[in-house]
């Protein structure tokens, strides 16, 4: 049974953290930062939790679909920063969302965490023949520590989010390519917070629970890897690089973005980048960007787009859709 993109939905705060106002804490110039990710600004939340995010961008999604409630099989919420520990994100969306008996699950696979969670929904669509929400929602900022030059230039807050259902109208999903490199779980990390080093004064004090990352290291993956699942992905399906109307790799870094077109072969016109002004919102980035080409009407129906991600783990993947 194939599986359709029903309807796409996004929030984005309205709160800006400029690179002026990075430039001034951290003694540099606006130019050096933006050269080296490509991002003017930031976006940060004024949540309570990062749930109140997710359930905006999913009433959108719903809308768009004309989806009922009842109609909702399951709930899939992919995020690395969870309302809380236990119990998922997804259970306490679903109680705000007021949908009954619906299965709900949270997915952490950093960067990846939407491909990772479509790839689930179609499986549950095949198996129960209801739709499927999923969403991706970061609230990074609080998760990011200001001392840090490294991490906090590049992330931001946001949410986007699917319906996944089985009537044969929307963007079908063709296929996958998934996988986990689990050697590169140093190399981008928040250290407190879990079983190994639980919350305390002295990780507080340390900001052990924020966000670390080994730069070098993550870019050169990050291409290398988004890279492979895409090659491996179009080669499964006999299709070529021309034959790929839009790239969507996840936003993490524009200079990512550009070495991963020029390796491939794509022009610029085919990769979609919307980083400048939203910054790295992790699992939340490709599912932004679906529902800003939906909005604006960029691809016509028959179009086949390539979505590729990368993330902490390291974990990539790759899905190809007909428009």
């Amino acid at each position: 049974m194939a599986s359709y993109i029903k309807g796409t939905g996004s929030y984005i705060p309205d709160e800006k953290i400029s690179n002026l106002y990075l430039s001034e804490r951290f003694g540099v110039n606006e130019e050096w930062i933006f050269q080296r990710t490509g991002i003017i600004e930031r976006k940060r939340s004024n949540s309570k939790g990062v749930v109140d995010m997710a359930f905006l961008a999913v009433l959108s999604a719903i809308e768009r679909a004309q989806l009922k409630k009842e109609e909702v099989s399951a709930i899939i919420f992919a995020t690395i920063t969870p309302e809380f520990l236990t119990p998922s994100s997804a259970c306490v969306l679903q109680s705000k969302l007021g949908i009954k008996r619906a299965i709900a699950f949270d997915i952490s696979a950093a960067c990846s965490g939407f491909i990772y969670g479509l790839f689930l929904s179609s499986i549950i669509v095949e198996k129960t023949g209801g739709s499927v929400l999923v969403t991706g929602a970061e609230y990074l900022t609080r998760f990011v520590n200001y001392d840090d030059r490294n991490t906090s230039i590049l992330f931001g807050d946001g949410a986007g989010a699917v319906v996944v259902g089985k009537e044969p109208s929307g963007h079908k999903i063709l296929d996958f390519y998934l996988t986990a490199d689990g050697n590169g779980w140093k190399s981008l990390l928040i250290t407190a917070g879990g079983a190994r080093l639980p919350a305390s004064e002295k990780t507080l004090k340390l900001n052990l629970h924020t966000l670390r990352m080994k730069g070098k290291e993550v870019f050169r993956n990050a291409i290398s890897g988004m890279e492979e699942a895409i090659k491996k992905l179009l080669e499964k399906n006999g299709i070529k690089n021309d034959e790929i109307s839009m790239l969507i790799p996840h936003q993490a870094n524009e200079r990512i973005t550009i070495a991963l077109a020029e390796k491939l072969g794509f022009e610029r016109e085919r990769v979609y980048s919307n980083i400048s002004f939203l910054g790295n919102t992790s699992s939340a980035s490709i599912p932004v960007a679906l529902d800003e080409i939906e909005r604006k009407k960029i691809l016509k129906k028959g179009d086949l787009v390539c979505m590729a991600s990368f993330g902490a783990g390291y974990t990539f993947g790759a899905c190809l859709l007909e428009w």
